[in-house]
């Protein structure tokens, strides 16, 4: 289990919603549900920390700052990937990679033509 599945654990069983937690650890909501779903790592501002701290207890701030220390998969399992895209099942990457390749050579074609014909007006 990813660290940020941890967090909204411990958040949950504190009775924390996300947008009052992410008050608390100023951080944007948006992000703090990034980190939930284990998109991106917990900030390690020393900030966020401390107001960690303060919103779960000692007990489970202990366990996360444990948990943190461990390297973030997500980061290194699919490096040079968006963070917008969630791991896709097993074959589907591909097949996004090739959309996003022909997408791209439609675009630039049309691209293409566009300052082509500009360029003869």
């Amino acid at each position: 289990m990813h660290f940020g599945r941890h967090l909204l654990r411990r958040r949950l069983k504190a009775g924390y919603g996300l947008q009052h937690f992410a008050k608390q650890l100023n951080i944007p909501p948006s992000k703090l549900s990034d980190i939930e779903r284990g998109f991106i790592p917990m900030p390690r501002d020393a900030d966020v920390l401390t107001n960690l701290r303060e919103c779960l207890g000692e007990d489970d701030y202990k366990f996360l700052v444990k948990e943190m220390r461990k390297p973030f998969k997500m980061q290194k399992k699919h490096a040079g990937v968006p963070i917008v895209f969630k791991p896709l099942p097993e074959g589907k990457y591909d097949a996004l990679v090739d959309y996003l390749k022909e997408d791209a050579k439609k675009h630039n074609k049309k691209a293409d033509e566009f300052n082509a014909k500009n360029e003869e007006e």
